[in-house]
């Protein structure tokens, strides 16, 4: 069962680009021989190192989060940099990165989470040795503190999903106010596409917020979900 969690979590911590990499199909050769056509305008071996320093630099800021939100965990780690032992922290960490530009209180409220998952998984290491040195003082002394951090997380949790009805509420009234208008005017919508069709010029596109799509913040993760390895 071990060998089969730690499989899984070496899958899931390999970076999406490896998988790209791997699926996507292999250019045909060029004419002439030659190296295959960049779309970018750089060589494929540009790109390759382009992307390793993205990479690189996406890790330096991964572990400089850990380090500030997740030291216990992280010093559980032993500084070890190696991608494939990141576990699901990986694509959590990815996951935020795109939640603070999008909505920066709840990723605060993600983040603290995280803060207190990490203290608990220190003081579980604490209780375990003063359980084997049957210290009831010092088990009674970190039980009153995991009791307080349980408190303090379900409490962020309720505040978390509090302001994601909150902004599924106001998310519903723009497609209200949206689906009116669109009601109201659908004669002039009608026309105006046919016309831009006519003129060979396609109609201006939507944004996918203003569709419906994307307009929700990201899903929230399980409960529970580890933020470096396994506890």
């Amino acid at each position: 069962m071990k060998f089969i969690r730690l499989a899984a979590c070496a899958v899931l911590a390999t970076p999406l680009v490896l998988f790209a990499e791997q699926g996507a199909p292999r250019p045909s050769p060029r004419p002439g021989g030659g190296p295959p056509h960049s779309t970018t305008g750089r060589s494929d071996g540009a790109s390759r190192e382009r992307n390793k320093e993205d990479m690189e630099l996406f890790r330096e800021k991964m572990e400089k989060f850990c380090k500030d939100h997740a030291p216990q965990r992280w010093a559980a780690m032993g500084g070890d940099k190696n991608p494939m032992k990141f576990g699901g922290m990986y694509f959590r960490f990815r996951g935020l990165t795109v939640l603070e530009k999008q909505d920066k209180a709840l990723y605060d409220i993600k983040v603290r989470q995280i803060e207190i998952d990490d203290e608990e998984y220190g003081l579980m290491k604490e209780i375990r040795e003063a359980r084997d040195k049957s210290n009831n003082t010092e088990i009674d002394r970190i039980t009153a503190r995991l009791r307080d951090l349980s408190k303090e997380y379900i409490s962020s949790r309720i505040n978390e999903r509090t302001h994601r009805i909150a902004s599924l509420e106001n998310t519903i009234a723009t497609e209200k106010s949206a689906l009116a208008s669109d009601q109201q005017n659908q004669a002039k919508l009608i026309k105006d596409r046919v016309e831009a069709i006519l003129s060979d010029t396609p109609p201006p596109g939507r944004s996918r917020s203003r569709d419906g799509e994307g307009a929700s913040t990201l899903p929230a993760p399980a409960d529970g979900a580890p933020v470096i390895g396994n506890p």
